[in-house]
């Protein structure tokens, strides 16, 4: 929103504006600091990132854990004092 932004723009730091309207509603504002780069759309890309890097991660531990299962072979050998008895 223009409004909002012309805000958020012009405040001093560490001071609250006075109230506005924009068409979203009222709105009161204060800046507690500023960047230099707009890092939101780099944050978000990295979220996504990760959820799709841990999904991905989940579903081949799976199939590695199947497939171990499937190749497992385990041979039950009594020694013979055992099966005497």
């Amino acid at each position: 929103m223009p409004e909002f932004k012309h805000q958020v723009e012009t405040l001093p730091l560490k001071q609250i504006s006075e109230p506005f309207k924009t068409v979203h509603g009222w709105h009161i504002v204060e800046v507690l600091d500023r960047r230099d780069v707009d890092k939101t759309g780099s944050a978000m890309q990295n979220r996504a990132y990760r959820i799709l890097f841990n999904r991905k991660f989940n579903e081949e531990a799976s199939a590695w854990i199947q497939e171990l299962r499937a190749s497992a072979f385990v041979e039950m050998v009594e020694d013979d004092e055992n099966a005497a008895n």
